[in-house]
């Protein structure tokens, strides 16, 4: 695949190889050759080891050209068979990547381009241009040299370019849902445009403040459930990048299976590691922890960034890494919890982030401190009961009831706690129905420790408490019946229904209407209070339902 190869043809003589500008016009020529005949065709191609390599599509051939391209080679050489006769040969000039594209050299940010993303991206029928000699291509590479020289924030068009375009366009690149139909070609230029993003992103991450537009922009990268990552989640690591790491062991080597290895996604990753991602993100923690002005949306981009891409990388590496750093986050979330700060409007956002990330990374101690941070009210969540109401409420500690010393002071202690709990206004009737439960509780158990053996039942009651004993009973198993009955109703559904009816139909689906909505409900109410188990719990019920 080098230019100093050299073409070696049966006989003696050599020919000079054809020059190749398309593989459509190479296709097309052969084609040509095999005219008014049934002859077929074969094109290989020479690799770095002297072997032919046989080239069957176009997508091939821009693979071993980008191949080439990045490993610095000049030219590919080819040879195409006629009736497995070798016909001739071709060869193909590579320009290198960004030297020798058309892409001039930037002095400015090119307002021009940025005009035409403008006019593009944010509207309903978008086109995204992914060559790198494109707008987009051009808007990037110009932004990456403006973050270097540190006047990234200082230039209010390209300012504009990363605020608005950057989210938007790469958002629809990897999540929409056509992506699974771009061709190869296309694929290829997300690839290269989202290099291009990484390389902004680790530029502009060397020094403070933290950059929320674009780290909230290069997650979506790293996350494995979005569409783009879907559909080259089989792919393994390209061999054609080759990065030095600081930090080897912090992405995952060894897979169960060959497939779901997001080989494109751990290349995007290294290259993040590569210019120093890892080191210059801790370093932005600790900018904020001194920080006076710090925001929970400065926390929320930080830890998003590895949230969702739990399954490429190290569990164990990323805790070494990242706990002093998540123990800042939860430190500051309990601290402006507890100032009430109503300007940071961002608390539940950090706290669901800050769960889905220990969750994942399996960090216990992590997740119970922050379960016990959605236990904490705000200053003006504390309860303030009615005045009629407030002396029914009596602290625990202040009962003095005790089970191991049963003598007669504590039942009578016992039942002076008892009849406190009365309200102060009640009528007569609860008072006196008090007062003789009061009593029962004093006299029954000093009876039974003096003589345990002489009383009974009988002897304690009266005929009207024993008349009144059983009428109690009797009600209680009456109102015991007539739950069951009320529920066995409530539970009967109709096992038919008249499809020709709509009326009929909505009857018969009613109560899963009810229940699915409770479901819902309940699943909101768990998710704001960061109720983990309870979240699980719903989540079956719903997936029962479906």
């Amino acid at each position: 695949m080098s230019s100093n190869q050299v073409n070696t043809t049966s006989g003696n003589t050599k020919q000079s190889p054809v020059e190749v500008t398309d593989w459509n016009e190479l296709v097309r020529y052969v084609q040509f050759l095999c005219r008014n005949s049934d002859k077929k065709f074969k094109i290989c191609m020479i690799d770095e080891e002297q072997e032919e390599i046989r080239i069957e599509n176009k997508d091939e051939f821009d693979t071993n050209v980008k191949y080439a391209r990045d490993h610095g080679f000049k030219s590919l050489t080819l040879i195409v068979y006629i009736d497995n006769e070798r016909k001739f040969d071709g060869i193909y000039h590579i320009s290198k990547s960004k030297e020798a594209l058309n892409i001039p050299k930037i002095s400015v940010f090119p307002v021009d381009k940025f005009q035409n993303l403008r006019e593009n991206i944010l509207v309903d029928k978008w086109y995204i241009p992914v060559k790198l000699d494109e707008a987009l291509g051009v808007c990037l590479t110009a932004a990456i040299k403006l973050a270097q020289e540190g006047k990234l924030d200082t230039n209010v068009e390209c300012k504009q370019f990363i605020e608005t375009i950057v989210p938007e366009a790469f958002q629809k690149l990897q999540t929409t849902q056509s992506v699974f139909s771009w061709p190869r070609e296309i694929q290829y230029g997300t690839f290269d445009m989202i290099e291009l993003l990484i390389d902004l992103v680790g530029t502009r991450l060397r020094h403070p403040p933290v950059p929320t537009t674009l780290l909230n922009t290069l997650a979506i990268t790293f996350d494995t459930n979005t569409t783009f990552s879907q559909k080259h989640k089989d792919e393994q690591l390209p061999t054609r990048r080759i990065y030095k790491l600081d930090d080897e062991e912090f992405l995952r080597t060894n897979f169960n299976n060959p497939t779901g290895t997001f080989g494109w996604l751990r290349s995007f990753i290294q290259r993040f590691i590569a210019q120093n991602g890892l080191k210059n993100l801790r370093a932005q923690f600790e900018y904020i922890n001194n920080s006076k002005s710090t925001t929970a949306m400065e926390y929320i981009c930080l830890l998003k960034l590895f949230s969702k891409c739990y399954q490429c990388i190290e569990a164990r590496r990323f805790r070494l890494l990242f706990t002093r750093p998540i123990r800042q986050a939860i430190k500051y979330l309990l601290e402006t919890k507890k100032s009430n700060d109503e300007s940071n409007i961002h608390l539940n956002e950090l706290n669901e982030t800050l769960i889905e990330l220990c969750f994942n990374y399996e960090m216990n101690d992590e997740v119970n401190a922050i379960l016990e941070l959605s236990a904490v009210p705000n200053n003006d969540e504390t309860l303030s009961l009615p005045t009629s109401i407030a002396p029914l409420i009596v602290p625990l500690e202040q009962l003095t009831i005790t089970k191991k010393s049963k003598n007669q002071d504590n039942y009578e202690r016992l039942a002076e706690d008892m009849n406190s709990l009365t309200m102060n206004n009640g009528d007569a009737e609860r008072k006196n129905i008090k007062k003789q439960r009061t009593e029962e509780q004093v006299i029954i158990p000093a009876c039974s420790r003096n003589h345990p053996s002489d009383c009974t039942t009988d002897d304690l009651l009266s005929s009207s408490e024993k008349r009144s004993l059983k009428r109690k009973h009797r009600r209680e198993q009456q109102r015991h019946i007539s739950k069951k009955e009320n529920k066995r109703s409530n539970t009967m559904t109709m096992k038919t229904y008249d499809r020709s009816n709509p009326d009929d139909i909505l009857r018969f689906f009613g109560p899963m209407r009810v229940k699915i909505a409770t479901l819902y409900d309940q699943l909101q109410t768990a998710t704001c209070n960061g109720n983990i188990r309870e979240v699980l719990k719903i989540e079956e019920k719903l997936k029962l339902l479906r």
